[in-house]
């Protein structure tokens, strides 16, 4: 595939997912966003520690954790 092809493609994708996926249930539009963004940079963090790419350390680990209790509790407090 194109990289325009796929560089227009996921944009939309990744609103399709926002819509369908972190708006369900009737979350308001800044938690399901911060959802939507955080698990998108948990999973990338942790791709790159996983394939080598990024140093994997205990600090990188807590702060991810970190990131992933934030948006618990954002969905908690809603």
């Amino acid at each position: 595939m194109a990289p325009a092809a796929v560089f227009s493609a996921a944009p939309a994708a990744s609103m399709a997912g926002l819509a369908y996926y972190a708006m369900r249930g009737g979350r308001p539009l800044g938690t399901a966003y911060a959802v939507w963004v955080d698990i998108g940079a948990v999973m990338t963090a942790g791709y790159a520690m996983w394939s080598g790419q990024e140093p994997v350390s205990t600090v990188r680990g807590l702060l991810l954790a970190g990131i992933v209790g934030c948006v618990i509790g954002l969905e908690l407090a809603h």
